[in-house]
């Protein structure tokens, strides 16, 4: 369990303040190991001693200076990183994630704006979208979250929640396609979320909606 002290305020940061590269001016000859980009949550203790943990369980010690974070503090970052022979990793890139938040009964009236859908997939407890909204300004401006529909036993003797995403473009105009990230916590739509349970989330495109269903995994 983290530290109660410990700020949670990156997990809804807003991108561009999440944007960080690194780079490596030394050319020694040696092979440049490959980069892997992936969804992580990254971890920032008092010392501003810095971890990453991808969404399969494993976690490793960010080796280069990284500027702009703050102390006791967590998000959830796409990262561009490589591993060193000690098991380190050094951070070249850093895009914030937005982790969809309940908004159902804080929504005054669910809204369900139009995006382009690029994919989805699953790791852990992790659901995660890659999507193109339009937007003129950041698509952090616009409110995101999940909606809950509905709830149905299924075939397997659990409960298959029914949650669509929540997207408001708060008028913000329909100018030019811009990549963006969700994630949604299965913990967050239920504390008792079982193996017999499962999601069904849905997002509305602009040329038509989709849903997938999802299941619990180990990590």
């Amino acid at each position: 369990m983290e530290p109660a002290r410990w700020k949670v305020i990156a997990l809804s940061i807003v991108t561009t303040l999440c944007l960080l590269t690194a780079c490596d001016d030394d050319d020694d000859g040696t092979p440049y190991p490959s980069i892997i980009t992936e969804m992580v949550m990254m971890r920032v203790d008092a010392k501003m001693r810095i971890t990453i943990q991808t969404d399969n369980g494993s976690t490793y010690s960010v080796t280069n200076k990284l500027e702009g974070l703050v102390t006791n503090s967590i998000g959830r970052m796409l990262c561009s990183y490589t591993l060193d022979a000690q098991g380190g990793a050094r951070v070249y890139k850093l895009e914030g994630v937005k982790v969809l938040h309940d908004l159902t009964t804080k929504a005054k009236t669910p809204v369900y704006d139009p995006v382009n859908f690029v994919s989805q997939w699953q790791q852990g407890k992790f659901i995660n979208l890659h999507i193109l909204p339009k937007t003129q300004s950041d698509p952090s401006k616009h409110t995101w979250g999940f909606i809950r529909t509905g709830q149905h036993p299924n075939a397997a003797g659990g409960i298959t929640h029914e949650l669509s995403v929540h997207h408001n473009q708060n008028n913000d105009p329909l100018a030019y396609s811009s990549d963006y990230y969700l994630t949604l916590v299965i913990d967050s739509v239920s504390k008792t979320f079982s193996d017999k349970d499962s999601i069904e989330l849905t997002l509305q495109g602009f040329d038509k909606s989709r849903t997938w269903r999802y299941g619990k995994q180990k990590p």
